[in-house]
Formats: structure tokens, sequence, C-alpha cells
């Protein structure tokens, strides 16, 4: 298959020859040409394969690509820009889901913010590189320093003060907080509902423990948002599945209900562990509108059914919660007032 390929442009005829060579790159003297509908440089193939599928505008200009080049590879579909001067591999990208494309995205954004050095991914953008879940959509790239210097504020850039000596790690090629510190500068950033969410998806991975997330918290005691991350850290419950459960069980706490969280109860069909048990007898269960479409789905939708109608004949009220029923804690109470009623 023909290529793209490296070489000095002497004459208009050469291909599609491009503009003049860019002096910082590796191999500066040379530019790029490429005939339309050709596949990438192999230099420049083997770098985003280095990259784990993501590439740089000063990564393409180090490799003697030109800005009209890069224009033609975009169209061409062998490149996709995630970022401002960030981009991903076409193929790469089309292959991934939404929350993939996030996390590649905002790695991709990290390389070119981060190429100064002294900077890492912090707060939501590490929450997401790390693959912890997040609430909202990210508009804007949230960057840590690892060391003195004071927080700045961009368009689509933020830069926080420093965390702590110890706190830059790598992952899949980028600079990043170190898990626990991660979900401490979520906390702090965007608040305890997104703190709780990363606090309970990363200890109940064990990816860092209680202990870990006050070892990053107490140093930053004054810090501003500082409180959020204490009560994330007094709220976080490892047993939580899933960001659903986490938000089911912060409503919960807002309603000022007693519950314990994923108890097992004895039925006539077998033991079932449920999200929560609210008092003694009021099962809630989290919904995430899992589809029951196909065989598999109604096999699903069947085991479902017969577990809460065996909940029910032991005693149990079950009420099931929704995100819909979580974007308003009225909403909430008002589902489960009836249960509280005849409960």
């Amino acid at each position: 298959m023909a290529r793209c390929g490296f070489g000095r442009v002497n004459s208009p005829a050469a291909a599609r020859a491009l503009s003049t060579p860019d002096p910082r790159g590796a191999l500066a003297g040379a530019t790029i040409w490429c005939p339309d509908g050709m596949e990438l440089p192999m230099t420049i193939a083997a770098r985003i394969a280095d990259l784990n599928g993501i590439i740089t505008a000063d990564d393409l200009a180090a490799l003697g690509a030109q800005s009209e080049q890069v224009v033609v590879w975009l169209r061409q579909g062998h490149l996709v820009r995630a970022r401002r001067g960030a981009y991903v591999d076409g193929p790469l990208w089309r292959s991934l889901d939404a929350r993939n494309q996030e996390r590649t995205a905002a790695r991709a954004a990290v390389r070119r913010l981060t190429r100064v050095g002294g900077l890492v991914a912090a707060a939501r953008t590490a929450a997401i590189i790390h693959a912890l879940p997040t609430i909202g959509q990210a508009t804007t790239t949230i960057l840590a320093r690892t060391g003195g210097g004071p927080s700045e504020h961009a368009a689509d850039v933020r830069i926080q003060a420093c965390w702590g000596p110890g706190s830059a790690h790598e992952v899949d090629g980028v600079p990043v907080l170190a898990v626990a510190a991660s979900v401490i500068s979520v906390a702090a950033t965007s608040g305890v509902q997104a703190g709780v969410v990363a606090a309970d998806a990363a200890l109940h991975q064990k990816r860092c423990s209680v202990d870990d997330l006050h070892d990053w918290m107490t140093p930053n005691i004054g810090r501003r948002g500082i409180r959020s991350a204490r009560e994330t850290i007094r709220l976080a419950d490892p047993q939580c599945e899933s960001p659903g459960e986490s938000l089911t069980r912060l409503g919960l706490v807002g309603l000022e209900l007693p519950w314990r969280s994923q108890v097992e109860i004895a039925t006539d069909a077998g033991t079932y562990r449920v999200d929560f048990l609210v008092g003694d007898r009021i099962v809630v269960e989290f919904d995430g509108a899992v589809k029951y479409g196909g065989a598999q789905g109604r096999d699903e939708l069947f085991k479902e059914k017969r577990r809460e109608d065996a909940l029910r004949r032991a005693g149990f009220l079950v009420v099931r919660v929704t995100w819909a029923d979580l974007r308003d804690p009225r909403r909430l109470q008002a589902l489960l007032t009836p249960a509280l009623k005849a409960s």
C-alpha cells in the first residue's frame, strides 16, 4: 500500500509538496508530502502508537508535518481533533464508546498542555484519565502544579496550586495526580457529589484507601474547597458499586433517612443483596434503566421480577430509583413517601 513520505521538495510537481520545514523537528530541512487518500507517514503512525493513540500539534510539527497536511489527514479521517492542538488516531477514536473517547481526549489535551513540565492532570481531568466516574461534561482541562506557583485560569485551562510532593504519576504516557490526590482535588473543585462518586469507585476498586484520602486532604487543610473533601471522606462508602448508587445514598443522607448498603436478605427464592435497606422494611434499588430487548434482556427482566416478587413476599417494600429521581431531592422524597408511610 502506498504511503506518505519524507523528502526535500524541489518543485510544485512533487506530489503535494508542502511549505517550509519546521526547524524544531528532528528531521529539520525535510517536509512531509502525501497525496490525498494515502496513509499517515510511518514515522507519525509510529509516534501515535508510542503515545497510545494520541498526538499533539507540537508532536506533528517536530516530525515535519505542516498545518495544511494536518487538515488533509483530518478530512480523510486519519486523525480526529479531540481538543485544540490535540489529536487522536481516527480509527481508534471511532472504535471507542463515549466514555473512552472522553478519556482519550483528556489524555491528548493533557499531553499538549504539560509538555513544558511542572504540571499534571488534576480534579475532574485526572478522574477521567484514571477511568473514575465523573458528573457532567468536561469543558475545561484542569491541571495542577508539581511545584510552587499560583493558580491560573484561561478559557479552556485551569491550573491549580500544587497538591503536595509526590503527587505526580503517569497513566498511559501522561502526567496525572495519584488516585487519592485526584479524588481529593475532584471534591475540592467540583463539590461533595462529584467527590463521593469518585471516592466510592476508587475505594470499591481498591485503588486507594480511606487513609490515603486523609493523607492528601490533611496537608491541604485551609485550601479552598477542602471542606468538601473532608465531607467526601466522611460520606464515602467502599461498598457502593456504581455512580447511581452513590448518588442514591447521598439522596437518602439528605433526607436524613436511616440506611444500610449492600444488605443481604433471605427469601423463599434465595438470598438477594439489595442496594440499600432503609429502616427495617424498605428496599431501595437504583435502576440504571437497563434495556431489556432481545432474549438476554427478557431473561434479565424475568430474573429481576422474580427477585422483586420474592422480596415483597418476604415483607419488604421495594422502591426503584432512576436517574430522573436523583435530579431533584423533592422527587426522591415523593417517591419514598408512600413506602415510609406504609412501613
